[in-house]
């Protein structure tokens, strides 16, 4: 019965991984439809209406939806995490997303966990195990294919697309860190999740806050209705009820089905043409993460055998 269920919570991890690969699709299809559909107002209309249905289900939930600003520590923390964290996390993507391919745009993005080991490093004054190395130098590697394509003399994806793809990455480090030390005063993840998601999409609003005709026809409306509920939401909450059954571990290997939904689905609906080198960049990248992830469970288990 438990092995079955954690087959169930599995699947349902999976499955909001895929959500979240398809959604990049939706935001590159919304991104051709015109110059004003750019990544900044997708970023804009996504955070907003996702942080505000996310903030009502908190309080619907009862789960203490301003819980985070009874503190100053922690109203500083979610505003940190807003802006160093979801805006890079999510607008960098867009951006990457928009000026290159969802392919690459989420393969670069995988490698958030390197940058979080980095960040953690420096602020615990812990050095990286071995194993991290070994992993890094290979996502190194894999990332060398992607932009090169295997021909180190040129690159393949324009350096703008791996500077946005890198800084989405940096978002991922910055945003776990950063939530993680405000979900350890007892936070609901729903109330957290909204309003570092509705701080994002208001300081973005504040910066930018017009743009040229938009128009909202069917095309527009039903691939952002899709990004903001089954792109954000529904995979958010899935997630969440996902990690409660199954571990970290098996979550991370999970989420290679992210880059690998954006890669059939690039090459389905924009016709990306994935040499070997891409395709064996992509596979080291994602095989950096998972190798870095598995190693540390075989240790414990060795060490358990005898």
């Amino acid at each position: 019965m438990i092995k079955n269920k954690n087959v169930f919570w599995t699947c349902v991890a999976i499955l909001a991984c895929i959500l979240w690969g398809v959604s990049s699709l939706c935001a590159k299809i919304v991104f051709n439809l015109g110059p004003s559909t750019n990544a900044l107002f997708v970023s804009q209309v996504r955070m907003l209406g996702s942080g505000l249905i996310l903030l009502v289900m908190a309080a619907m939930l009862k789960s203490g939806p301003f819980s985070v600003w009874k503190n100053k520590k922690d109203a500083i923390l979610i505003t940190l995490a807003a802006i160093l964290g979801t805006i890079p996390l999510q607008f960098a993507y867009y951006m990457a997303v928009e000026t290159g391919n969802p392919a690459s745009a989420t393969v670069l993005q995988f490698v958030g966990p390197f940058f979080t080991i980095a960040l953690q490093a420096v602020m615990q004054k812990v050095w990286p195990n071995r194993s991290d190395f070994i992993a890094a130098i290979i996502a190194f590697l894999g990332i060398i294919l992607l932009a090169t394509n295997g021909h180190l003399h040129e690159l393949a994806i324009k350096p703008v697309v791996i500077f946005w793809g890198l800084l989405s990455a940096v978002g991922v480090a910055t945003n776990a860190v950063l939530v993680q030390k405000i979900l350890q005063h007892k936070h609901s993840p729903v109330a957290v999740s909204a309003w570092q998601i509705l701080l994002a999409g208001i300081v973005l609003v504040i910066l930018h806050p017009t743009h040229g005709k938009i128009d909202y026809n069917l095309a527009f409306i039903l691939p952002m209705t899709f990004i903001i509920v089954m792109g954000t939401i529904v995979p958010y909450i899935l997630a969440n009820n996902a990690l409660k059954h199954i571990s970290a571990t098996t979550f991370t290997i999970t989420d290679a089905f992210e880059p690998v939904a954006a890669m059939i689905g690039s090459a389905v609906l924009f016709n990306l043409q994935m040499t070997p080198a891409y395709l064996l960049g992509a596979f080291l990248v994602v095989f950096s993460v998972l190798f870095m992830s598995i190693v540390p469970v075989i240790v414990v288990w060795r060490k358990q055998l005898g």
